[in-house]
C-alpha cells in the first residue's frame, strides 16, 4: 500500500515508485504474517477491513520511509520487520476517509 496523505512521491499505485522494492512486498506479508492479519491496535481483522472499506489491512513504517531517503540511507533498511506494523484504516498516521467505527456491529 502507499504511505497515506501528502502526495510525497512515494505512490506505489502505479507502480512507478522505486521506494516499495527491495524485497517490501515480502516484508509486507511478513508483517502481515506476523500479526495474524489483524490491527495491532484494534484487533479487527483482514477480512472485517475488506467488508469494510473494500481493502485489506495496511502495513505501516514505525519510521517513515521518506526519513531514510532524506538520510540517504538504502531504502531496504526501512523495510526489516521491527520498523512494520500492521494497522487498520483508522490507525493509519495519515489515511484519509472512513475510519473503523468501534461502536457499529
Amino acid at each position: 500500500m502507499a504511505c497515506w496523505g501528502v502526495d510525497n512521491g512515494f505512490s506505489v499505485e502505479d507502480g512507478s515508485s522505486t521506494h516499495y522494492r527491495d524485497g517490501w512486498y515480502r516484508q509486507r506479508r511478513r508483517a502481515l504474517e506476523r500479526d495474524d492479519y489483524r490491527c495491532t491496535t484494534c484487533g479487527i481483522t483482514n477480512e472485517e477491513h475488506e467488508a469494510r472499506f473494500g481493502f485489506g489491512l495496511d502495513v505501516h513504517h514505525i519510521v517513515p520511509l521518506r526519513l531514510f531517503v532524506n538520510w540517504e540511507l538504502p531504502v531496504r533498511d526501512a523495510h526489516p520487520l521491527r520498523n512494520l506494523t500492521t494497522v487498520c484504516r483508522t490507525h493509519h498516521p495519515d489515511a484519509p476517509g472512513e475510519t473503523v467505527d468501534l461502536d457499529q456491529e
